[in-house]
């Protein structure tokens, strides 16, 4: 890179940042640290909303004679089938839910 160029700091090829960090090692550490954060951050909430949704799901069902088990929920599949479900594929969350179906209806 040149001494010309806007994007990074004057004889460095780091790029220009809010930390104002001119090394580029620096710099990669502190992104990975804030990347991890960021992650943790959205596991987080996405364990949340899956709480969330189980409640709302489960009042649902019983409502329309269909209770939910949560007993027989795999872990890995719900997150595979919330994941999924996330990026625009129902399947795997409409065949886990049907799955979950008490076997006992409700009339």
């Amino acid at each position: 890179m040149t001494d010309d160029d806007p994007y990074v700091y004057p004889g460095t090829s780091v790029l220009r940042n809010h930390f104002g960090i001119r090394d580029a090692a620096e710099l990669a550490q502190r992104e990975s640290g804030l990347t991890a954060i960021r992650i943790a951050e959205l596991e987080r909430r996405f364990e949340g909303n899956g709480r969330t949704q189980r409640a709302f799901l489960g009042q649902i069902s019983s409502e329309a004679g269909h209770p939910l088990t949560w007993t027989g929920l795999d872990l890995e599949r719900n997150i595979h089938a919330s994941r999924e479900s996330h990026r625009g594929n129902n399947l795997p969350l409409q065949e886990m839910l049907n799955d979950l179906v008490a076997d006992d209806l409700v009339e």
